[in-house]
């Protein structure tokens, strides 16, 4: 071997290193599928499927107003011509492919997983770069913008004119490109069969930029700055500087040897629009960006209308630490109610990544993605028979128990709700207070938080930091902590808890979080879950919801924000995240409340206000649980 391929060889190691972590094979989880009988791994036992490279074409297609979009065709190496497939679209804003310096490039993999699972199965593969992004040219106005959304439906009549095509396509992508997937869906062209929006939003507002009114001002600085890096072709300062070594930007298509026109359409990027500024000037849902632009007019929820009407099944897909996707995930699924439709809910992060379940052997999953994937797809597409016809449309993963459920909906049939009182002496009781008088005092702490590696950072984790929360214990002494007892036998939640605290504060507005933790006896805390509401949007709306959902109605609009009495005791009411875990015997369950989450979210009370929490017979503050196996 000469220097050359020696350094060559080295460097694509390096390279190996950086973008996928560790080559070596990483200890499997405990969520393998419920279909299988062995735990299965995509980079493992997938090699079935991916075994045969993709042919691969690459071009330019033009929108109806004349918009440039960067277009990879993937067909199956073995495609005979004549042969009739569905296809895929994947739209992305991440690039449908890296240009790979060299001598990396030499070693490098242009073909995803994905699209080998595909093709290797019998479909089309089509993957663009949305407008804006990647090669493409034009600009973007607003996430998934009417213009963008559109070019999906200019794709799909594309694709049906080709000669491989049999006229029937799905689509899916995890996180901004599942949106892109939901949102071709509104464009209600009749040979869209099957979506599947993995890890995604369905209300912009509270799924990511404003969980419970709170701007979660941490992702949308940081998805804005790395968005203009990635727009830009600045790879480096989008993905750190060691893979800014290896990779140049986005690939340019086929016809662009000089990469002439990869750098006109960058200079078109600079028009983009900036989330985080745009975030800055919003309060209320109903705000609109220096654009025009509103969150109905861009998000999901807002064509309810238009995705009931396709009836095309719609697959939700969410992992217990995904943000705030898994509440997305439910609430989707309990609003369009399309024929075939289904939901999952894993113990994973952002992109289904990592296995983040405290109890499991490992962190990497054993479920098979893709191959889920595969059977929703050729269920729809092709008509075969996958199992997936034969099963419950929901599946759910309990951690602790370590072990998946099905369902026929959501929340799952056998449940018991559960008030769990605040009580003296920081404790929880089954029992409702009798005193006519009791509270708490609690100085806000404005240096508490969640650390670096919590379920907010799995939304934007380009060095692919292990999503964990370590032991509590320390930063809870910073919160207002109310414990039970130690649990007699083992005790299960699913669901969405509901905390109702009666509290006054010494400002006009406030931040308020509670945690769900597991205490162990020897002390250490275990985060579970959370939930979080701006005082100003505590109203309880009596309107009928936007969306189907399990969570407190509420509208976050202008008309019904009321800003608080300093002092004055006042209700409300908000749901946790949704989860589903397993308590141990002998663990205790904790209630911590908090007024800051330094590091996710905005602080708008500009000091640190004094809270009281009530916990008397007339204001009796409590936890509602949702509780399965008791008799």
């Amino acid at each position: 071997m000469n220097v050359f391929k020696l350094v060559a060889l080295v460097l694509s190691l390096t390279l190996c290193v950086l973008m996928l972590g560790a080559c070596a094979a990483p200890r499997l989880g405990s969520d393998k599928s419920w279909w299988l009988d062995k735990p299965i791994t995509d980079r493992n036992s997938d090699k079935n499927l991916t075994s045969k490279i993709p042919t691969r074409k690459s071009f330019y297609l033009p929108m109806k107003d004349g918009v440039l979009i960067a277009t990879d065709l993937y067909l199956p190496l073995d495609y005979q011509s004549g042969q009739k497939l569905p296809a895929i679209l994947l739209q992305t804003r991440y690039y449908r492919a890296f240009d790979v310096r060299w001598p990396a490039s030499i070693f490098a993999e242009r073909h995803s997983t994905t699209i080998k699972n595909f093709t290797n199965n019998g479909y089309a593969v089509v993957s663009t770069d949305t407008r804006g992004s990647g090669a493409s040219f034009g600009s973007i106005d607003a996430p998934w913008s009417p213009a963008e959304v559109y070019d999906g439906s200019d794709l799909v009549s594309w694709i049906i004119q080709q000669p491989w095509s049999d006229g029937k396509i799905g689509s899916l992508g995890t996180s901004y490109d599942g949106t892109a997937a939901e949102m071709l869906l509104t464009t209600r062209h009749p040979a869209i069969k099957a979506v599947a929006p993995r890890f995604a939003l369905f209300d912009c507002y509270t799924d990511v930029a404003f969980p419970g009114g709170i701007h979660l001002n941490w992702f949308t600085k940081n998805w804005a700055l790395g968005n203009k890096a990635l727009d830009s072709g600045n790879t480096g300062l989008a993905l750190g500087f060691f893979k800014g070594l290896f990779l140049r930007g986005a690939l340019p298509v086929d016809e662009d040897y000089s990469r002439t026109l990869i750098r006109e359409a960058v200079l078109e990027h600079e028009n983009n629009h900036d989330v985080f500024k745009d975030m800055l000037g919003v309060t209320y849902r109903e705000d609109r960006t220096e654009r025009g632009f509103s969150f109905a007019d861009v998000c999901p929820f807002g064509f309810i209308s238009e995705l009931k009407s396709t009836k095309a099944p719609v697959y939700s897909y969410s992992g217990w630490f995904d943000g705030a996707y898994q509440t997305a995930a439910i609430n989707r699924f309990l609003t369009i109610k399309n024929p075939g439709s289904r939901l999952i809910l894993g113990p994973w992060d952002h992109g289904g990544k990592q296995n983040i379940s405290p109890y499991s052997p490992g962190r990497a999953p054993a479920f098979s993605h893709q191959l889920e994937l595969i059977r929703f797809f050729d269920r729809y597409l092709k008509n075969k028979a996958t199992g997936i016809e034969k099963e419950n449309p929901v599946w759910y993963y309990t951690m602790g128990e370590e072990k998946w459920h099905s369902a026929l909906s959501w929340p799952p049939a056998g449940g018991k709700k559960v008030d769990v009182f605040l009580s003296d002496a920081s404790t929880l009781s089954y029992a409702p207070p009798v005193v006519e008088t009791a509270s708490d005092s609690y100085k806000v702490n404005n240096q508490a938080g969640t650390g670096d590696y919590s379920r907010w950072n799995s939304l934007f984790n380009t060095d692919s930091r292990s999503i964990e929360y370590l032991d509590r214990r320390d930063e809870d002494k910073k919160l207002l902590v109310y414990d039970t007892n130690p649990l007699q036998d083992d005790l299960i939640i699913t669901g969405s808890p509901i905390i109702k605290l009666y509290f006054a504060s010494s400002t006009k507005d406030a931040e308020v979080f509670v945690y769900l933790e597991d205490v162990s006896p020897d002390g250490s805390v275990q985060y579970i879950t959370e939930g979080e509401l701006r005082a100003l949007h505590r109203k309880e709306s009596k309107d009928a919801p936007l969306y189907n959902t399990m969570g407190v109605n509420r509208s976050f609009s202008r008309e019904d924000a009321e800003n608080l009495v300093p002092g004055k005791t006042t209700e409300i009411r908000f749901e946790l995240l949704a989860t589903s875990y397993q308590f141990k015997k002998g663990h205790r369950i904790r209630v911590a409340i908090a007024g800051a989450d330094k590091d996710h979210f905005s602080f708008i009370s500009g000091e640190s206000p004094t809270f009281r929490i009530e916990r008397s017979a007339k204001y009796p503050s409590k936890i509602e649980l949702p509780v399965y196996g008791l008799n």
